[in-house]
């Protein structure tokens, strides 16, 4: 199910919260779509998210977050 645009970020954020929680859970790799193979995912997706926001040694470019666009 998607999220509403009003609220994507906020409900990503609790559920992105919740995969963290489980992180060091143990699943099983069945070698086609498993929830192994979508916590990969997850984390590949994660870094090409945040990797636009890091700096040359890979610390968080705080000024890169401040000029995300908002709604004014």
């Amino acid at each position: 199910m998607s999220n509403m645009s009003y609220c994507r970020f906020r409900n990503t954020l609790l559920n992105l919260r919740d995969c963290e929680d489980s992180m060091e859970d143990e699943l099983i790799d069945d070698g086609y779509d498993s929830e192994y193979q979508a916590r990969i995912k997850l984390i590949k997706k994660c870094y090409d998210i945040v990797q636009p926001f890091l700096n040359e040694d890979d610390s968080l470019d705080e000024d890169s977050l401040k000029n995300l666009p908002k709604e004014k």
